[in-house]
């Protein structure tokens, strides 16, 4: 069964406001970043526990994007429901989640 995939407000923010800064320098590095973090969102469709589970934030699972973007989310297994809470740049810390 497939879970339903649901952005929560700040993870989508996150997402626009990565997208915005690099696509200042490169358009074309923006949208390539932006469709490979949706890719391996729509993984968790068939495969929600793929990610680990956070040693800082363990209340939420994360899935690496690249080295330096990982997606952190949760899963509502009741609702059959991943929500996605950040899409987080590693130079970030990860105490303010």
């Amino acid at each position: 069964m497939k879970y339903e995939i649901s952005w929560l407000n700040q993870a989508s923010s996150e997402l626009e406001d990565i997208r915005s800064y690099i696509e200042q320098f490169d358009p074309i590095a923006a949208q390539k970043l932006v469709n490979q973090i949706l890719k391996h969102v729509r993984k968790l469709e068939e495969l929600p526990y793929l990610g680990q589970l956070d040693d800082v934030v363990p209340e939420l699972r994360f899935i690496v994007v690249k080295p330096n973007y990982s997606v952190y989310y949760q899963v509502e297994e009741e609702k059959q429901t991943v929500f996605i809470a950040h899409v987080w740049h590693s130079a970030r810390d990860k105490r303010s989640i």
